[in-house]
């Protein structure tokens, strides 16, 4: 990854040359170096005019909000990185000469010729974030030989309800799920669980986790058990949380078995018909 470095008082500003995100925890720190003045970032992510700020890049740029403000790493190390156009008004709200700081590096920035959006994906966001995952898995993952992990098993049911056109969230994590549940199932049987882990990317917030590598010997009775178990017991209670009742009918059509749709009650008008 290449980055333009912007100073700023002693401190240095990150921007990715790829895609012109900027570090807003570094911009952070620069500004409070600078002014004295403690602010929280948080605030400005929760206010009205941000938030409709954030639904109005999506639509214009297709990126998805968890995409528009990325963070990376964990605890203290933890940064966030915003989209350009964002990065504008996140300086705005610091301060006057940090708008108008923070406008130069993305003026010049797009005067290298790079693009500050991404090309939107014609995919339903699960589908996009499933082959991102794809596509990174491809990438940055090579399994021991003689070895296979959830991820790339699972592929068959997601054909099975891309087939039905019946999408997920897009926060949706099948494999974990499946992992989740093999795993348990496995100590229920009598098995050690004590397996060799990868390190698996997610393209969004999520960034790297880990997941089990499994042996072949159990991969017949994965299939088995992914078919006979999880399909028709477990995956109809996890997904009926995730999708709306018409889309229960197209993944019940997919799987063969019955996905029920969680009824939401509406709130009793009752209390506030008897206070008139």
């Amino acid at each position: 990854m290449q980055y333009i470095e912007h100073k700023v008082g002693e401190l240095v500003v990150s921007q990715r040359k790829s895609d012109g995100y900027i570090s807003a925890t570094k911009l952070t720190k620069a500004y409070e170096q600078q002014v004295g003045k403690y602010r929280n970032p948080n605030q400005w992510f929760e206010k009205d005019r941000t938030i409709e700020y954030l639904e109005l890049l999506f639509s214009k740029t297709g990126i998805e909000v968890y995409d528009l403000v990325q963070k990376k790493g964990e605890g203290k190390s933890r940064e966030v990185w915003i989209h350009p156009k964002l990065a504008v008004s996140f300086a705005m709200w610091l301060s006057p000469e940090f708008e108008m700081m923070v406008s130069e590096w993305v003026e010049q920035w797009l005067f290298t010729g790079q693009t500050p959006t991404q090309e939107p994906v014609n995919l339903h966001p699960y589908q996009r974030v499933w082959y991102e995952r794809l596509m990174m898995f491809e990438q940055k993952t090579t399994l021991p030989k003689g070895t296979w992990c959830v991820f790339e098993e699972i592929g068959k049911l997601m054909r099975k309800l891309e087939a039905k056109g019946a999408p997920l969230h897009d926060r949706a994590t099948v494999d974990g799920s499946v992992g989740r549940t093999w795993c348990h199932w496995l100590r229920k049987n009598g098995s050690d669980t004590d397996f060799e882990q990868y390190i698996h990317c997610y393209p969004d917030s999520r960034g790297e986790q880990l997941a089990n590598i499994y042996p072949y010997e159990l991969l017949g009775k994965f299939h088995e058990w992914l078919e006979e178990t999880y399909i028709p017991e477990k995956f109809p209670e996890y997904v009926r949380k995730l999708v709306s009742p018409e889309e229960c009918k197209l993944i019940s059509e997919a799987i063969g078995y019955e996905i029920k749709p969680i009824i939401k009650r509406l709130k009793s008008s009752n209390s506030s018909d008897n206070n008139n």
